[in-house]
């Protein structure tokens, strides 16, 4: 497990090829990660500037106490397209991320 005591943020650069993906960002800790699952943030267009996915390049910054997990024993990230986030249930599209990283 990894200690991110020090991070204050989880950060990453995001574009669409449409501006109509969307997906949640799943943290989990030695717990999590013991039931296979994750605690997610909310909808990514929260942590963008334009409040959502475009197909131009922008910073996605998600403060790391959104997700209340142990940070001393931080385990994985996920990326979640979960059919919650897409209208219908159901959504498509393409998207890079560039620079993950612990700020």
């Amino acid at each position: 497990y990894f200690d991110a005591t020090s991070y204050q943020a989880v950060t990453f650069w995001v574009r669409g090829e449409t501006g109509q993906e969307n997906f949640v960002v799943g943290l989990s800790d030695k717990h999590w990660h013991e039931v296979d699952d994750s605690v997610k943030s909310e909808p990514i267009g929260k942590y963008l500037p334009g409040g959502k996915i475009t197909a131009e390049w922008q910073k996605a910054t998600i403060p790391l106490d959104t997700f209340m997990v142990e940070m001393k024993e931080l385990a994985s990230l996920a990326i979640c397209f979960e059919g919650s986030v897409f209208p219908g249930g159901e959504g498509k599209g393409t998207v890079t991320i560039d620079d993950l990283m612990l700020e």
